[in-house]
């Protein structure tokens, strides 16, 4: 098929669909289907196509490894929360902030620990946040805008160890494939950065709003009676029955950050004549999943040695992962 209007069709479909059913896979879905039936009208024929592009887009190097970076992330988050990482954390910081600016500050530092994904911010951060509504003045509101705009807006700007470079790299590479233009994926995505005026502006505001404004909102600055309930009650991943041990999620976050940023010098290095350019000419994709393997698996050891059993590891790990899928 030409190119033509008829390709805003798909479109046409998956966002209506989207917001109607506040689910993304079914529009995706239809979309995809709808497509396929543009290309080839027969009743078999239309579903044969849509497999025939899952199929393609599932052979693409690129598309396999963002697909494994995150199934194992998420199992990696899945052990880490098992394992008392994220409580904690949660415990460690509750106990010392008593503050509405020492909890702001805490939110924005804690983006340099949990900036490898906007889930990882939500689930680490939003639990030590409710838990501090109970002893700070600030609204849910307020919170609530602070985690998001420390969460995509800031994400979304660092150029490695995140999974939406990952992302956005494949998906640079799928399109400069489609229209044969010969130039590196990973280098376009860093050329982007600055243009992305969304987040930078977003990221102004949430520092404006945090430090420089005085809210005259009336909500109530704490949680209602009815919902003051213990804080270890608020999410799964701080429940009562984990153990509290913050080291099993910063020794993990640690180790990926740096196997990370390591290998991925190391794989353009070779390729390049300083250190700085060694990051623009790497495989920063495979570098991305080659660090998460291996802190998958110092961190499983890591996590046997402290007497976890292998068993619950491993159901943590592909509880985390189906979550994702």
């Amino acid at each position: 098929m030409e190119s033509s209007w008829f390709s805003i069709i798909p479109f046409l479909i998956v966002i209506p669909i989207a917001i109607f059913t506040k689910q993304v896979l079914p529009g995706l879905f239809l979309g995809l289907l709808v497509g396929a039936y543009l290309i080839d009208h027969s009743i078999i024929g239309g579903v044969e196509k849509l497999l025939h592009y899952v199929v393609q887009a599932l052979r693409n190097k690129s598309n396999i490894e963002i697909v494994v970076f995150l199934y194992a992330f998420s199992g990696l988050i899945g052990m880490i929360k098992m394992a008392g990482g994220v409580k904690g954390f949660v415990e460690t910081a509750a106990e010392r902030i008593d503050t509405r600016k020492k909890a702001l500050i805490l939110t924005y530092v804690s983006t340099i620990g949990t900036f490898s994904a906007p889930t990882f911010r939500f689930v680490t951060i939003a639990p030590i946040m409710r838990a501090l509504l109970k002893k700070v003045k600030m609204t849910t509101a307020e919170l609530g805008f602070v985690i998001e705009t420390t969460a995509t807006p800031v994400i979304v700007l660092i150029p490695v160890a995140t999974a939406f470079v990952g992302y956005m790299v494949s998906i640079i590479q799928m399109a400069i494939d489609h229209q044969g233009i010969k130039q590196d994926a990973y280098s376009l995505f860093i050329q982007s950065i600055p243009y992305n005026f969304f987040s930078i502006v977003i990221i102004l505001v949430g520092i404006y709003f945090s430090f420089f404004h005085h809210s005259t909102s009336t909500a109530p600055m704490k949680l209602e009676e009815e919902d003051e309930k213990d804080w270890h009650d608020c999410h799964p991943c701080v429940s009562k029955d984990l153990p509290s041990k913050p080291w099993n999620l910063l020794v993990p976050l640690l180790v990926v950050i740096s196997l990370t940023l390591l290998l991925t010098w190391w794989s353009g290095h070779h390729k390049s004549h300083s250190f700085f350019e060694a990051f623009i000419k790497a495989d920063v994709l495979e570098a991305m999943v080659v660090a998460l393997i291996i802190t998958t698996l110092i961190t499983l050891i890591f996590f046997l040695f402290q007497r976890f059993t292998l068993q619950n590891l491993l159901n943590g790990f592909i509880t985390g992962g189906n979550d994702l899928m």
